[in-house]
């Protein structure tokens, strides 16, 4: 990945995610008005509980894989490979996250509860909250001063 258009591709890429479950969540409120509700998985509360479970592991997943991303990114010495690692770290970061916003939209499909409609929209409110730009880029790379500045350039530049 070329420096010039590293934050580009970044944004490029997380808005299409949230294109991506804003269209995925009104499919959904579309098509499960045309479901046979189940009785029996509309009030087993250990499905709610389940769902938000599995809504914290995998954004606490997420988050450590990025880091120990961003730990190994940091042992390298050209700025162009940290570059390259920060990006796979959040593209895998945000691919988490994305999936901690679909499961409880497929829950809220297939139950028809409207509470796990409301789980999707934390992880989607928290995908908002990571968008890259020039800032957190700098802050989590922990570049060099001499790093920071060339690649603050060339951010700024685009």
């Amino acid at each position: 990945m070329q420096t010039d258009n590293a934050l580009l591709i970044l944004r490029i890429f997380h808005a299409s995610m949230v294109l991506f479950l804003i269209s995925f969540g009104g499919v959904i409120l579309y098509l499960q008005q045309f479901v046979d509700i189940n009785p029996i998985l509309m009030f087993n509360e250990w499905i709610r509980y389940s769902i938000l479970l599995i809504i914290v592991v995998i954004i606490w997943f997420s988050n450590r894989i990025y880091k120990n991303r961003l730990l190994y990114a940091a042992g390298r010495e050209e700025l162009v490979t940290k570059l390259n690692h920060y990006r796979m770290a959040y593209i895998f970061r945000m691919s988490l996250v994305e999936l901690s916003a679909i499961i409880p939209l497929i829950g809220y499909f297939v139950t028809g509860r409207i509470i796990f409609f409301i789980y999707a929209v934390v992880p989607f409110i928290y995908l908002l909250f990571i968008f890259p730009t020039i800032g957190k880029v700098l802050n989590d790379l922990e570049l060099s001063a001499d790093e920071s500045h060339r690649l603050e350039n060339k951010l700024n530049s685009q």
